[in-house]
């Protein structure tokens, strides 16, 4: 019991030692924290916070780096914004200075050229706009009608300048290219009867888009060709880099009259020297779309095709070519193909040529079963391709009846329908049957045009004509023009051309 009374008595010493450290601290503490009622400072206090007031510290220290750094982000974001607002702007106005370049570069050269393009950027991006300084505008003409446009401004950072940032300034930058694209151009107008009424405004629209080139006819590059059709296709010139006193004359000059052969207007516009005159077309099949030539179609009609091009041999002749319109009143008319509507005598024989025989031998003539006394001689419709089979099943035809030896007989004054060779077909479908095959083989052609040749064909039409066929006929749904008045011819024509004109390539 002794060792355990003499161990005992240092701790409990030590207990009274540490309460009375315990109440010693406890009251600092009381009195640090009514120091602000007190008039006197306690020494103790000023020198000793505590670790609640050291945290304080480093709590006001930590919130005023994290507001700078929220602030440095907010005005970087503010400042990235507006420098993509001065590249979307200063970009605009290059790309319009150069279009303007290119445009007039046929009008103006060397230094007026570039003064012209400076001016046109800068009108767009006037100095100081969007807080910008220090705009610099390089032009460049390489003589061949591309016309590079380079800028650059400052732009100011004004909060950065506020925060005493070292880049006070960011430089913008941006590039424009614009080329004049060399072109050949046809012009496939429609004089056939119908446009009686409407032909002056053709004209005046024609006449009026062929004039908007002229700033371009010093290349020897840029070409017009002109081919009009009716009942037949006259392919007034082909291309050509003198087009506008040629092409302006013999529109004015044009007259009306015929019917409407399209098929043949889009055959002979695409001619390169197998099937008659050449049209001059250069070939640009594989050349990079950046540098070809644009080859341009502008077909214009105002209603549906109602002739073609078709093969007949009488009286032992040989096949002659004739334009051929199917109609009410005849079994169908003949007509030059080259002239706009002249009648065609076939083997000496200028009378209705029904399609009564073989075409060969000098007679005797035939006697239609359904024509009564009337006699023809033994005509050969050599007419139809078997590509177009298809329309004569159409009409309940059956084979091709313009192939075969047996005589056909074509059903003039009463139209009963029977499939035999012997019997009599009705007026109407062999008229329908003429008008299908007139517009196929106008598609096809305008496809050979734009697969294969790969020109672009933009259609007018006029009033009441077949949209559907035209849409066939168009490159695409944007080469698709209509004209509800003739008054508006001049509106559309001159929208071709500027789409024409321009084109952005870089």
């Amino acid at each position: 019991m002794g060792i355990t009374a003499r161990e005992e008595e240092p701790n409990r010493a030590e207990a009274q030692t540490n309460g009375s450290i315990f109440l010693l601290i406890t009251d600092e503490v009381r009195m640090c924290n009514h120091q602000k009622y007190d008039s006197a400072p306690i020494p103790s206090c000023v020198n000793n916070r505590g670790p609640l007031a050291n945290q304080q510290g480093i709590y006001f220290i930590f919130s005023a780096i994290t507001i700078l750094v929220l602030f440095g982000i907010v005005a970087l974001g503010i400042e990235v914004g507006r420098w993509y607002a001065i590249q979307s702007e200063i970009s605009k106005s290059v790309d319009g200075a150069a279009f303007a370049g290119a445009a007039n570069s046929g009008s103006l050269t060397g230094d007026a050229l570039k003064t012209m393009v400076t001016e046109v950027a800068k009108a767009n991006f006037p100095v100081g706009m969007i807080s910008t300084e220090n705009l610099d505008i390089t032009v460049t003409d390489d003589g061949k009608g591309k016309i590079t446009v380079d800028a650059s401004v400052d732009a100011v950072n004004s909060l950065a300048s506020v925060m005493g940032a070292a880049h006070q300034k960011t430089k913008v930058e941006s590039k424009g290219v614009a080329k004049l694209r060399k072109f050949e151009i046809a012009l496939v107008l429609d004089q056939s009867g119908s446009m009686s009424g409407a032909m002056g405004d053709l004209k005046t629209a024609a006449r009026a888009f062929v004039q908007s080139f002229k700033s371009m006819e010093s290349d020897p590059l840029n070409q017009m060709a002109l081919v009009t059709f009716a009942s037949g296709v006259q392919k007034r010139f082909p291309l050509t880099d003198a087009y506008v006193s040629v092409l302006d004359s013999a529109i004015a000059n044009l007259g009306v009259g015929g019917y409407t052969n399209a098929e043949e207007a889009l055959d002979r516009v695409q001619d390169d020297g197998t099937e008659g005159t050449d049209m001059g077309w250069s070939n640009q099949i594989g050349v990079s779309p950046n540098e070809r030539t644009g080859q341009y179609v502008i077909f214009f009609s105002d209603g549906q095709p109602t002739a073609f091009r078709a093969p007949f041999s009488t009286n032992g002749s040989a096949p002659v070519e004739a334009a051929v319109r199917f109609s009410g009143s005849k079994p169908l008319s003949l007509r030059e193909l080259d002239k706009q509507d002249s009648s065609l005598s076939v083997g000496g024989d200028s009378g209705e040529p029904v399609p009564s025989g073989t075409g060969v031998g000098n007679g005797p003539r035939y006697t239609t079963t359904c024509t009564g006394s009337l006699t023809r001689n033994s005509w050969k419709w050599w007419i139809l391709d078997p590509t177009y089979d298809q329309a004569i099943d159409e009409f309940g035809l059956g084979s091709n009846p313009f192939s075969v030896s047996e005589p056909l007989i074509y059903n003039q004054p009463n139209p009963v329908y029977s499939l035999g060779h012997e019997d009599c077909i009705p007026r109407q479908t062999l008229r329908n049957y003429g008008d299908l095959v007139a517009q196929q083989m106008a598609v096809d052609h305008a496809s050979e045009i734009k697969n294969v040749k790969e020109y672009q064909i933009y259609t007018v039409g006029l009033g009441s004509v077949d949209k559907a066929f035209l849409s066939q006929i168009a490159s695409s749904p944007e080469h698709e023009f209509f004209a509800n008045s003739s008054t508006d011819l001049s509106a559309v024509f001159s929208e071709i051309a500027h789409s024409i004109k321009l084109v952005l390539i870089e």
